[in-house]
């Protein structure tokens, strides 16, 4: 385990002691469905930090499950090609620099002389005292925002990985130059040719996902499938899916919020996540976990978006391997006048707390994700920045299969 030393990495950590208390940030932010894909330590997946560096390294291999060859016994073997060793495989080797996430506030002098909600009444506003703990306060509290609306957009990117196989480095760039693209098969994204509420085979687009799934993607036979918000009427009032649901003979199919969830989908689910709405054993014996997802965001236009198009759905291997990166800040690193000037403003103890250990957690959120800084100009006013860096690899690429455009208008 290597220990992280970067000096603004460890003025985040205590500078946030007693203020950031990370337990109650899943229901605080809200969505984290696609994010519960990336970084799961029992897929196998890993979370790279990389605080010294502005690129980063991750290589995508693709196999192929071809049998032995054989020979008879008691002939002297050679080579039987002359193509190299592993001729059926394929790795794809990337250098990528990592993107730059960045919130932004300010705490001017007047706010330190306004009393705060939870104040008494009567507190002086002359106190040095006083004042440092609002900024303690106020500066926590935007903190707490900036953490927010950065994670919304983590959701975001995971979705756009999660769903296409690319992550754009800006948003809503066409430019392919700021687009990481982790070469998803192209079968494995599915434009149905008949829209599901005009008569389009809704078992028939599913089976074929899965076989997408499997067999691309190397997936297990157990899935999870995704529906649209606008999908799920058209798959509940369809009447073949009805029959099928209601078959006498085999529990083929149910919807119901008390189905038994697998352990592997645990990660998916809860404050934030995906919602399990039942079970699905396709025509060709494969399990599926039905899922929907209401969790959205606005856009930088006031709009408000679903992190799950309303007209798509996708099926997934919930341990399929799907790796993070976060990378540094784009700042440069604190000085000890630096430290001792947020011990001045913020009131935090001067102790020089290292980082944690990468421990294997693979916990969802984690505050290494984040990097702080704040600064003063004219004695006016104090800029308070938090960044990000990050990409969301579906590293397992093929292990995802989107089916698209399943809803006609009315």
């Amino acid at each position: 385990m290597t220990r992280l030393t970067n000096q603004t990495d460890r003025t985040y950590t205590y500078f946030m002691s007693g203020l950031f208390d990370e337990r109650r940030l899943p229901g605080f932010m809200g969505a984290k469905g696609f994010l519960a894909a990336f970084g799961n330590p029992a897929a196998g997946s890993k979370t790279y930090y990389v605080n010294h560096r502005e690129s980063f390294r991750m290589e995508i291999i693709k196999g192929k499950k071809r049998i032995a060859q054989m020979i008879p016994r008691g002939m002297v073997t050679g080579a039987l090609t002359d193509i190299p060793i592993k001729k059926g495989g394929k790795s794809t080797l990337f250098d990528r620099t990592f993107p730059l996430a960045h919130e932004e506030d300010i705490i001017s002098v007047g706010e330190t002389m306004q009393r705060l909600p939870g104040e008494p009444e009567g507190t002086s506003n002359d106190s040095e005292v006083t004042k440092q703990n609002r900024m303690n306060i106020l500066a926590s509290g935007k903190h707490e925002d900036q953490i927010r609306n950065i994670w919304r957009l983590f959701e975001y990117l995971a979705s756009q990985s999660f769903l296409k196989g690319e992550m754009p480095a800006i948003l809503d760039t066409v430019d392919t130059n700021l687009i990481y693209d982790f070469k998803r098969n192209p079968d494995n994204t599915i434009a149905v040719d008949d829209e599901w509420n005009d008569g389009g085979d809704i078992l028939g687009t599913i089976d074929t996902q899965c076989d997408r799934v499997i067999y691309n993607g190397r997936g297990s036979m157990n899935l999870g499938y995704l529906m649209g918000q606008n999908v799920w009427p058209i798959y509940l009032a369809d009447e073949d899916i009805q029959t099928y649901h209601d078959n006498r003979n085999y529990a083929l199919a149910r919807v119901s919020m008390n189905e038994p969830l697998p352990a592997e989908f645990a990660r998916y689910t809860g404050t934030g996540g995906f919602e399990h709405r039942g079970k699905l054993i396709t025509p060709k014996g494969r399990v599926l976990q039905l899922f929907s997802y209401g969790q959205d965001y606005e856009n930088e236009a006031g709009e408000t978006k679903l992190f799950m198009p309303e007209d798509q759905a996708v099926c997934f291997d919930p341990m399929m391997v799907a790796d993070r990166y976060f990378g540094p800040g784009e700042q440069f690193w604190s000085t000890r006048l630096d430290e001792m000037w947020m011990q001045d403003r913020f009131g935090f103890g001067p102790m020089n707390l290292p980082m944690p250990d990468n421990a294997p957690s693979g916990d969802i959120f984690d505050p290494r994700m984040f990097h702080f800084y704040a600064y003063e100009e004219s004695k006016k006013f104090v800029t308070m920045i938090t960044q990000a860096a990050p990409v969301f690899v579906t590293t397992q690429t093929d292990a995802v299969s989107t089916a698209t455009g399943l809803v006609k208008a009315a």
